[in-house]
């Protein structure tokens, strides 16, 4: 009797790793690649390895966090939709889920998760990304549904959320104890473009002055951790 042809496994799904500090990087590694359907396929630091790594080895899941050393992970997300648009990416990182999850999935995500939690609940993120599923925790899902059934416009919103993503890097960066032109410099901005943040900033979170500005953003930067 003729032996039956035997199904290959399916391929590992490739997995690119962008995080600043090494041992979170290592530690997803290590984590990822003991399961038999994941493997990396790359680890960046930056966005400019990463963006390399999205062109040369295309990936089917990239793992990217919000803040890389300066630069702007949500910014990273779109560059590299554009590079890769099939590319599922899951956002991980330290800031609250009510500031960033849905600022991640408009700039191109599918996933976020706060880093509390990510060792646990990244594998069923991964699994689910590639499933086609978007992952989120329970209290943003609820929180999403609950604004896409929500009849006030999203600029008559007060409080952080109402920030662009611009400004409310900038507002990180307040808090960081960065002047205006330190702010400008890093940001490739001019100087008056970032007193134009500070001043739309200022009115969106009903702060009179450059003292209360510089109070509350501190208290924003220690609350997040960042």
């Amino acid at each position: 009797m003729p032996l039956q042809p035997v199904t290959p496994p399916h391929p590992p799904a490739r997995i690119l790793v962008v995080d600043d500090h090494p041992i979170i990087r290592e530690g997803l590694s290590a984590l990822l690649s003991a399961q038999p359907d994941l493997m990396i396929c790359g680890e960046a630091s930056n966005i400019r390895e990463a963006l390399k790594f999205v062109a040369d080895t295309q990936p089917d899941v990239a793992i990217v966090d919000i803040a890389l050393d300066g630069e702007n992970g949500l910014d990273l997300v779109r560059r590299m939709k554009v590079i890769s648009p099939q590319l599922r990416v899951v956002v991980v990182s330290m800031y609250d889920d009510e500031l960033y999850a849905e600022r991640a999935l408009d700039a191109g995500a599918m996933g976020y998760l706060n880093k509390q939690v990510a060792s646990r609940n990244i594998v069923l993120a991964i699994r689910q990304l590639l499933a086609g599923q978007r992952y989120l925790s329970e209290e943003t899902e609820a929180r999403i549904a609950a604004r896409e059934n929500d009849s006030i416009p999203a600029g008559a919103r007060q409080g952080l959320s109402a920030l662009t993503n611009r400004e409310l890097e900038v507002f990180k960066m307040i808090g960081n104890g960065m002047t205006t032109a330190e702010i400008a410099e890093s940001l490739f901005l001019s100087v008056k473009t970032v007193e134009t943040h500070r001043q739309k900033i200022k009115l969106k979170l009903d702060l009179k002055t450059p003292a209360e500005l510089s109070r509350e953003a501190v208290r924003f930067v220690l609350a997040s951790g960042s």
